[in-house]
C-alpha cells in the first residue's frame, strides 16, 4: 500500500537525497529550483512511501481544483528510482485517489524527454496510457546528438566560417543583468514578450547551482556584449537558454560562433538542447526558429502534456 505525504519543509533534506538518486533527475527538481518562484505558484508536491521507504517524487501545485506537475519547471512529471513497473502503477493509482479525495477535478501531467533523464526510464508513460490519460499538448523543441557527426546546412555552415574571421571571444560571466537587457529588447520588439526570469532570478539561481547554470557571452575585440546564452547542464545535457544576439551580434554572426563553441567545448555531453519552437500550445509551429535550430543538426523532440478528468 502506498502512502503520500504533501511536501513541507522539514522534508526538504529528503526530498533532495532522493531527487540525487532518482533515475528522471535534473537539477531543476531540487528544493532550491522549485521554490525560486514560489510566490507565483501555490506548491502541492509529493512524496510517496511503500512499507514507510521513500519510492517516489511529484513535483506539482495546485490551481483551484486543477493539479499541475509543476507549471514553474519545463517538464516534470513522477520521479523514482529503479522500481518496478507494477510499483510505478500503484503510484500512479494512489495519487489519483488522493487527488478524487481532496476535492481535484482534473490532473494535467507534463513528461520529461528522455535526453533530459540521468537514466531512460519510461514505466510512468505507460502508466499514463492505463490510467485512460489523453494527450492535450505536444510541443516541438530541437537537439543536436554530439556523440554523432553534426550536418550544418550551407548556409549555417558559410555564417560559421565568416564568424570566426570577425575576432570574436566567448567567456563565462555573472552579468545577467546586461545581457538580460538584450533578451529583453528582443523579446519585446520581436514578440511583444518578456523572458520567464528576471536578471535577478537568474542570479539567485546560478548563486544556487553554480556548476548547472552558467552564463556564457559573446564579445568583440573591443570586449563589447556582442549576445550570449544562459546555460542549463546536467547528466548528459547542454540547455540554450536565452540564446540572443543585439544588432551588431547579428551583424557578426556571433550566435552561429556561439553553437560552434557550444559543440566543441561541451562535446563530452550527449546533447545539445535548443528548446522548444513551437506557439499557442504546440499547435503553431515557428517555422524561421525551427529551420534555423535545424541548420545547426537540430533534430526534433517532443514535450508531451497529459490530462484526466477526475470526476469519471
Amino acid at each position: 500500500m502506498i502512502e503520500i505525504l504533501v511536501y513541507e519543509e522539514r522534508l526538504k533534506k529528503q526530498w533532495d537525497t532522493f531527487v540525487s538518486e532518482s533515475a528522471k533527475s535534473t537539477f531543476l527538481f531540487h528544493r532550491g529550483f522549485i521554490e525560486y518562484h514560489s510566490d507565483r505558484f501555490k506548491d502541492h508536491s509529493l512524496l510517496f512511501y511503500s512499507k514507510g521507504k521513500l519510492v517516489g517524487l511529484m513535483p506539482g501545485n495546485e490551481s483551484d481544483t486543477v493539479y499541475h506537475s509543476h507549471q514553474g519547471l519545463t517538464y516534470g512529471g513522477l520521479m523514482h528510482k529503479k522500481v518496478s513497473a507494477s510499483l510505478v502503477l500503484e503510484m500512479f493509482s494512489s495519487m489519483l485517489d488522493y487527488l478524487k479525495e481532496h476535492g481535484f477535478t482534473k490532473i494535467v501531467y507534463k513528461v520529461i524527454p528522455f535526453v533530459f533523464q540521468s537514466s531512460f526510464q519510461q514505466e510512468a508513460l505507460y502508466a499514463l496510457f492505463i490510467n485512460n490519460f489523453k494527450l492535450i499538448r505536444r510541443d516541438l523543441s530541437f537537439v543536436i546528438d554530439l556523440e554523432k557527426t553534426i550536418s550544418l546546412s550551407k548556409d549555417r555552415r558559410y555564417r560559421i566560417n565568416k564568424s570566426k574571421r570577425n575576432n570574436l571571444i566567448v567567456q563565462e560571466s555573472t552579468d545577467f543583468e546586461n545581457y538580460m537587457e538584450i533578451v529583453n529588447f528582443n523579446l519585446q520588439s520581436k514578440f511583444k514578450t518578456s523572458p520567464v526570469h528576471s536578471s535577478s532570478e537568474l542570479e539567485l539561481l546560478h548563486n544556487r547551482f553554480p556548476n548547472n547554470i552558467k552564463l556564457l557571452l559573446v564579445y568583440d575585440e573591443h570586449k563589447t556584449i556582442l549576445g550570449g546564452t544562459v546555460l542549463f547542464l546536467d547528466n548528459d545535457f547542454v540547455h540554450t537558454q536565452y540564446l540572443h544576439a543585439n544588432d551588431q551580434g547579428r551583424k557578426l554572426n556571433s550566435t552561429e560562433f556561439l553553437v560552434d563553441y557550444l559543440t566543441q567545448h561541451f562535446s563530452s555531453k550527449k546533447y545539445l538542447s535548443f528548446g522548444i519552437s513551437t506557439e499557442n500550445n504546440g499547435t503553431y509551429l515557428n517555422d524561421g526558429l525551427a529551420k534555423f535550430k535545424e541548420g545547426f543538426g537540430g533534430k526534433g523532440l517532443v514535450h508531451d502534456f497529459y490530462e484526466r478528468e477526475l470526476n469519471d
